[in-house]
């Protein structure tokens, strides 16, 4: 329609540039017909009046002149305008041969009084007689002036021509609008109908989707609208999927699971809380979860749960919550609480994890301990003095065999001391039992003291221990600092190759004094500098076998140094030995001598 538009419009625009060039045409050849008769008429006014007149001589006049060649050219034009249109071409050539008789017998009459004046009085007046007879056909050629009448019209018609064909224009441009305003109107209708039917479904689809309910099939079209349905149904199945594989994970989780809402009621809870408690979902939902808590731990339980919102305005780490909760069958159950308050939900998400095995464990652990301290170590003891007895020969001789043997069983013995003071020693650590007895102390003597004790092991493997004396005095547990330094020389011992040498140095700067063992065993990898300090851990396993040891030396040496407020590690390269260093801190630390 809008080709057919511009095509209509195109064609009222030619018609209307048509009509113009006719009128103008017209105008033209009507000027030029009423510019011969005035033309001619001038020319013959000025010719003559009267017959007495007629004999006058103006072939030197230039007016007259001019006249004729104004006729001519006149002629010439309606010629040229006239070229295209045969019927006004031969009414023209009518005209124009009646002005060429007539001019020629002007010509002639001019001629002749040139040469004779009034002598040939007669030809002259024949000649006038037949240039009135040209005068006419030249200047009242009926159908030329008919001609000049009808291209006046048309010429005058031309600017009603062009109002029919602007009123046409415009009648075409309104109307053409007019569809063109219905036609955008019934497509935007249907086009937004179209558009709203299928979001309205969209619309429905998230109802469907929270509701639980089956989503309508995927939008028909190659639009947009259609892509983002589908993605609704892709995102929707994948929901679908988490919230399964969600309820799976709650459903099978052998920890309780639950949500609490401010007041601390119970939302909802999982089946392993259910079973834990020993009640039945309706007997939970809703209920104030500081019911089910052991009334000792009831004021401890409502501050963690203030914590955990504090925690969420200001970020920071929050303790777990270890307290007892009461069962549906009456008893009680140990329990370590885990939690987060979600200021989205307004709910607090809690995870109980059942400690009872852990505390029963514990307690059985104190149990073996205290049977170590008081049923083995005591034996023990006595065992390990009798063999020192033996050792160094009293109450007993023996052949070299026996003393052999006899120290082998003394060794054993005091491994075994080592071992449960180890143990018993991490346990006050653990407990936080384990009290230091500080002092000032002179670091050259927990030197000389930790090189005695580890002397002869050192002897027996053609180990040489450099100590760097050293003039530092600070405050700290020298006995405990001195085990420090056993075990780590004693550590560096058993992993030096025979023959080889340990260094032990010490030096103060800032407000810590650094210690440092070095040896030239095998070193440690990389991957184990940090777990070597571990309980239990050695950098291979048949170390221990090979070695001798348990793995808890370096745990009992970091747990001593944290206390003091220092910390300890180890650099080394593997096939370049290991330098074990820890710091104390020296505050109140001097210089032997120093004032």
């Amino acid at each position: 329609m809008q080709i057919w538009l511009l095509v209509s419009v195109s064609n009222l625009l030619k018609e209307a540039e048509a009509e113009l060039a006719r009128s103008e045409h017209a105008r033209k050849i009507s000027d030029a017909i009423t510019t011969i008769s005035r033309d001619g008429l001038d020319l013959v006014t000025t010719s003559y009046s009267d017959p007495e007149t007629a004999t006058k001589d103006f072939s030197n006049d230039p007016v007259y002149r001019d006249l004729i060649a104004r006729v001519s050219n006149d002629f010439d034009k309606l010629d040229k305008l006239t070229a295209e249109d045969p019927a006004i071409r031969k009414s023209v050539a009518d005209s124009k041969k009646a002005a060429r008789e007539t001019l020629q017998n002007l010509l002639q009459i001019q001629a002749s009084k040139r040469r004779a004046g009034n002598a040939e009085h007669g030809l002259q007046e024949e000649l006038w007689r037949k240039t009135r007879k040209s005068l006419g056909p030249m200047l009242y050629n009926q159908e030329l002036l008919m001609i000049g009448e009808e291209q006046r019209k048309l010429a005058e018609r031309s600017p009603q021509m062009q109002s029919v064909y602007r009123e046409q224009e415009q009648k075409l441009l309104i109307g053409m609008g007019i569809f063109d305003l219905l036609v955008a109107i019934f497509g935007a209708l249907l086009f937004a109908r179209a558009i709203t039917l299928r979001l309205e479904r969209m619309a429905d689809n998230t109802v469907r989707f929270a509701s639980g309910l089956p989503l309508y099939p995927v939008a028909k079209g190659s639009d947009e609208i259609p892509m983002l349905d589908a993605a609704f149904h892709q995102m929707a199945s994948e929901l679908r999927i988490a919230a399964r594989k969600e309820k799976a994970v709650l459903a099978n989780a052998r920890d309780l699971i639950c949500s609490l809402d401010e007041n601390g009621r119970i939302v909802q809870i999982n089946p392993a809380g259910m079973e834990l408690l020993a009640m039945t979902e309706s007997e939970l939902s809703g209920r104030y979860v500081i019911d089910l808590v052991d009334s000792e731990d009831a004021s401890k339980t409502l501050a963690y749960m203030e914590s955990l919102k504090s925690a969420n305005r200001n970020p920071g780490p929050v303790e777990y919550l270890e307290i007892k909760m009461r069962t549906g069958t009456g008893g009680t159950v140990h329990v370590e609480w885990s939690g987060h308050w979600s200021n989205e939900e307004n709910l607090f998400f809690i995870v109980v994890h059942d400690v009872s095995e852990r505390i029963r464990a514990e307690a059985l652990r104190r149990d073996v301990m205290a049977m170590i301290t008081h049923d083995l170590k005591t034996p023990l003891m006595t065992i390990v003095n009798i063999l020192h007895f033996f050792d160094r020969g009293v109450h007993a001789k023996f052949e070299e065999e026996g003393t052999k043997l006899v120290k082998s069983a003394s060794r054993s013995a005091d491994r075994m001391m080592v071992l449960i003071s180890d143990m018993l020693d991490l346990e006050k650590i653990n407990a936080g039992m384990m009290e230091l007895d500080l002092e000032d102390v002179a670091l050259q003597e927990c030197f000389l003291a930790a090189r005695e004790d580890t002397e002869e092991l050192a002897r027996e493997k053609g180990i040489t221990i450099n100590m760097n004396e050293t003039d530092i005095a600070l405050t700290c547990d020298e006995r405990r600092i001195s085990r420090v330094l056993n075990n780590l020389i004693s550590n560096a011992i058993k992993f030096s190759p025979r023959g080889s040498a340990i260094d032990i140095s010490a030096k103060l700067q800032g407000n810590f004094a650094y210690v440092c063992v070095k040896d030239r065993g095998e070193g440690v990898p990389e991957h184990m500098q940090e777990a070597i300090f571990d309980r239990y851990r050695q950098v291979k396993a048949a170390d221990s076998a090979k070695k001798g040891g348990t793995g808890l030396g370096l745990a009992i040496c970091k747990s001593i140094v944290e206390l003091h407020g220092g910390k300890v590690w180890v650099k080394s390269e593997p096939g370049e030995g290991s330098e074990f260093t820890f710091t104390l801190p020296a505050e109140n630390a001097s210089l032997e001598g120093d004032e």
